[in-house]
């Protein structure tokens, strides 16, 4: 996050920085990111050799999940991305609307969260659609 300040020259005071709806937004932000990264990158770790620390294979190898195929692992990790996704939201919602420099940090979190999910999709590191029309219907084929 200190990355989108640097870019936008944001001059954010430590007390602002240190807001409990800033870190929350921060740390959610950080979380979908993951999230969709090891949605997205499954597919290609398995190639090179194996996905021993995608959220996915945790998902699949962890009892308490409940996860017992592929699909189920995503569903899952689709969940965490929206109750992510709401906290963010519910996080953005509880901070002051009178700090223009604020309004601008959260709206380049934004930016950031929602441009890196797009990359991430379109990358041909990933390969995340095999056809134009698998990225249209948004099907992702891991195997």
């Amino acid at each position: 996050m200190a990355y989108i300040r640097a870019l936008k020259g944001l001059g954010l005071s430590r007390e602002l920085l240190e807001h409990p709806a800033i870190k929350g937004m921060e740390l959610e932000a950080v979380d979908t990111v993951f999230i969709t990264n090891d949605v997205y990158s499954y597919k290609k770790e398995l190639k090179d050799g194996g996905a021993f620390q995608n959220l996915l294979t945790v998902l699949l190898k962890d009892p308490s999940a409940g996860c017992s195929d592929i699909q189920q692992a995503i569903n899952y990790a689709s969940d965490l991305f929206n109750e992510a996704m709401d906290r963010f939201n519910a996080h953005r919602t509880a901070l002051p609307r009178d700090n223009p420099q604020l309004i601008e940090y959260t709206n380049a979190m934004v930016d950031g969260l929602v441009g890196s999910i797009e990359w991430q999709a379109v990358s041909p590191r990933y390969k995340v659609f095999e056809t134009e029309e698998d990225k249209v219907r948004c099907l992702l084929r891991l195997t």
